[in-house]
């Protein structure tokens, strides 16, 4: 399984558990001569977004959600840890 090919699918499921909606992916630039463009992408989902650059869209999507989806983990990760929900993992105590 290649990761970095998968980073788009991850994110999708992860907002669609955590938000109920899916990511936009919007193209910000596309700079350079046709052989060699680099595009800029932006993904968002409700106010957060995050920018990813690739060679093809494809890539900057694929950047573009990474980051996303890393900002979005390390929130929930916070989130969890103010006790919102929490499950300790320590709870079986032998008596």
């Amino acid at each position: 399984l290649n990761l970095q090919q998968d980073t788009k699918t991850l994110l999708q499921e992860f907002c669609q558990a955590r938000y109920r909606r899916s990511p936009v992916y919007q193209v910000v630039s596309e700079e350079g001569p046709d052989h060699e463009k680099l595009f800029e992408v932006m993904v968002s989902v409700g106010e957060v977004k995050r920018y990813g650059k690739g060679r093809n869209k494809k890539d900057a999507e694929q950047a573009a959600a990474r980051f996303l989806l890393e900002s979005l983990r390390a929130e929930a990760g916070k989130s969890e840890d103010a006790g919102e929900g929490k499950v300790s993992a320590d709870v079986s105590r032998s008596s």
